[in-house]
């Protein structure tokens, strides 16, 4: 390779090398941030499960407490028409028959009311485990962030030195065109193989080819824009 091309190489090196430190720090900063998204999810899902939970449970509550009333109601009646007690027999027993209708009635309310009680209690207390698990898991990335944040600060200073060290001795032109490259999130280099570039698939042009093959200049694909690599 030409000597240029071999010093952004070597300058692409450098820069791999501090992006695998910067990536780790923002891959333990998403996982942070991540577990803190799904936290609050969970949460909101327990708080949400929580307050169907409860409304089941006052609907339950009210259901039951009217149905004994009722019932109790049913029976001081039913009891004051057999001893003989009632004031007035027919307004007794329509107030049987309508006692009788309203415990029918959260009776047949009831009972799958339970059903639906079981299974918020089930959800509850599934969400409510969640909400523990998401918190461990919280911890746990936290406590990788705090252990590794320190040495990838230290490790990117010298890296960063390197990096910036590698761009001396480029040729305007071509620190461009790198620093071109890299805005666009594209590898600099594009490998050549049988007279192709593998970085866009095209053919490249044979004199080029020939001067990059024998190292005499730098060039680079009209394609994509990346500088030529390796000869595979």
């Amino acid at each position: 390779m030409h000597e240029q091309t071999l010093k952004l190489a070597a300058l692409w090196a450098r820069e791999q090398e501090r992006d695998a430190l910067l990536a780790e720090r923002a891959g333990l900063e998403a996982g942070v941030r991540r577990q803190q998204r799904q936290l609050a999810d969970a949460r909101a899902l327990a708080a949400s499960t929580e307050s169907q939970l409860k409304a089941l449970q006052d609907e339950e509550r009210r259901r039951t407490e009217r149905m004994n009333v009722a019932a109790k109601r049913r029976d001081t009646t039913q009891r004051l028409i057999d001893e003989g007690r009632a004031s007035d027999y027919a307004a007794a027993m329509k107030q049987v028959e309508l006692s009788k209708a309203v415990v029918d009635e959260e009776e047949d309310a009831l009972l799958p009311l339970y059903d639906q009680l079981e299974a918020a209690q089930t959800a509850a207390t599934g969400a409510a485990s969640g909400v523990k698990v998401v918190e461990g898991r919280l911890r746990e990335a936290e406590a990788k962030l705090a252990e590794r944040a320190p040495g990838v600060a230290e490790a990117l200073v010298p890296a960063t030195a390197a990096r910036d060290a590698a761009r001396d001795g480029i040729h305007r032109e071509w620190l461009n065109r790198y620093d071109d490259l890299r805005k666009k999130n594209m590898g600099v280099f594009g490998d050549v193989r049988d007279g192709v570039c593998q970085g866009c698939s095209v053919k490249l042009v044979p004199t080029e080819l020939a001067e990059h093959r024998r190292g005499v200049a730098t060039h680079y694909c009209k394609s994509c824009g990346r500088f030529l690599g390796e000869l595979l």
